[in-house]
């Protein structure tokens, strides 16, 4: 090995400095801005699915529900929204409730 060649520590160069800079700020904005978007926007599209109890129950089928911390146990019917998404219509209140919301038991009066 000669002694006297010098090697020359050569670090990126001037585009190689701004590619890097620019990787790195595509990556930042997809982590902070895009992945919470992201995330936000699935939570959004996710409904739940009805439970195979809930399909068993017929169109107009009464059922008595109370909703915990809001409401006693009222009357209310199955309506089916779309021909297959079954919810609560309660006459008395006006207002449909989903069965995730509710705690509910099929009976009559």
């Amino acid at each position: 090995m000669n002694p006297h060649r010098k090697f020359k520590n050569r670090g990126p160069d001037g585009f190689g400095l701004v590619l890097m800079f620019l990787i790195l700020c595509f990556i930042g904005f997809v982590a902070i801005v895009l992945e919470p978007a992201h995330k936000k926007n699935i939570d959004k599209l996710k409904q739940p699915k009805p439970l195979v109890q809930q399909y068993l129950l017929n169109q107009s089928d009464p059922v008595w529900f109370y909703k915990p911390d809001e409401l006693e146990w009222t009357k209310g019917e199955v309506i089916y929204l779309w021909g297959y998404h079954p919810v609560v219509y309660s006459k008395q209140l006006n207002k449909t409730f989903k069965f995730h919301e509710i705690e509910w038991t099929v009976g009559n009066e």
